[in-house]
């Protein structure tokens, strides 16, 4: 019996855990329903609890980067008995503004069995993350006018994640490219759409917001309709400012518009680069911010690998630390006019 406890203590025939979901595959918004079966070893152990953590894996500035959405802790403890076999119910409701799994995002909900002097058990089951029906319905609507996803589409781009179509019917002869992000909430979505229209040679981008509510999002024949003539509108607009030459080019919007958050306005490729920024609330929002943090990490543990007897390393390393800190307070400062503009001086 001794040699039993002996093992069980260095994980070999120890209790372990499973968490066995309902399915693998859930909408931004559903409830995560599932089951927490801990098996008991071949002796006696004390179960001091359970975690649950939910974790993000994004692949950003050619990296795979690793954070924990959230932990479900199930802090009561308790003793499991040989080879006996207890249940726990699991339940957890996704939030509405992580990125969506694709292209370089995906998930795992990682679980560890806190076992009592002993080594603790674990188990990861992936899932995929897939748009809520609402969200869906305005994709099939995209589909309807005839728009097909590009490769790279549902990437993050550091605020939130961006979606990207390329049309094959509708607007194929004025749109290169058409590109939204989005926010839910309970009465419907809020878009911010970009268009980018050919324009002899030079793209001409045109953006828009625009929110759908629930009712248009229940009725496809409408809601189609209605991204249609907003699509139409955008790129008639793209034209008629390249023939009118009355957009200003860079930051900012067009002069003399009187524009505070609603509306359409053009610019070149070139300007308001950080307009995402503000919109927490969006899908993939949740990820903001994260890889400020994370390449500060990468660069102090770079640093610690690279230090030797001299103080070059350290050197270097302050320097590297200094130039990426600069950026990060140019583009806050970008970004923030650009809130400004956005919302204007109001």
């Amino acid at each position: 019996m001794m040699w039993k406890y002996l093992l069980a203590k260095l994980g070999h025939g120890s209790a372990r855990v499973d968490l066995v979901l309902e399915k693998d595959c859930y909408a931004l918004g559903d409830e995560v329903r599932g089951r927490l079966i801990i098996h008991g070893g071949e002796v006696e152990q004390k179960i001091n609890g359970i975690n649950v953590d939910l974790v993000l894996h994004l692949w950003a500035n050619q990296r795979q980067h690793t954070r924990r959405v959230t932990r479900i802790p199930f802090p009561t403890s308790f003793i499991i008995g040989v080879r006996e076999v207890k249940e726990y119910p699991f339940t957890f409701r996704l939030p509405y503004n992580l990125p969506l799994s694709g292209h370089g995002i995906s998930y795992v909900f990682h679980t560890t069995l806190d076992i009592a002097q002993g080594v603790d058990s674990s188990d990861s089951d992936p899932i995929q993350v897939v748009p809520p029906a609402r969200l869906a319905c305005l994709l099939q609507a995209f589909a309807e006018l005839g728009f097909r996803e590009k490769h790279g589409s549902r990437s993050f781009n550091g605020y939130v994640q961006e979606f990207a179509f390329f049309p094959t019917a509708f607007l194929h002869d004025r749109v290169k490219e058409v590109e939204f992000t989005a926010a839910v909430d309970d009465h419907g979505i809020r878009l911010w759409l970009e268009v980018e229209c050919h324009s002899y040679g030079h793209g001409r981008e045109i953006r828009r917001e625009w929110y759908v509510t629930n009712e248009v999002l229940d009725q496809p024949s409408l809601l189609t309709q209605q991204l249609r003539h907003t699509l139409e509108e955008m790129a008639a607009t793209g034209v008629a400012g390249h023939h009118m030459g009355q957009y200003t080019h860079g930051h900012g919007f067009p002069s003399g518009h009187g524009w505070h958050g609603h509306g359409t306005y053009a610019h070149t490729p070139h300007g308001w680069h950080g307009h995402h920024g503000h919109f927490s609330g969006g899908i993939g929002g949740f990820a903001a911010g994260m890889l400020g943090g994370m390449v500060a990490g990468e660069l102090l543990e770079e640093a610690m690998e690279s230090i030797t007897d001299n103080d070059s390393g350290i050197a270097d390393w302050v320097n590297q630390v200094e130039d990426q800190v600069e950026d990060w307070v140019d583009d806050a400062g970008n970004f923030l006019d650009d809130i400004g503009d956005f919302f204007g001086d109001d």
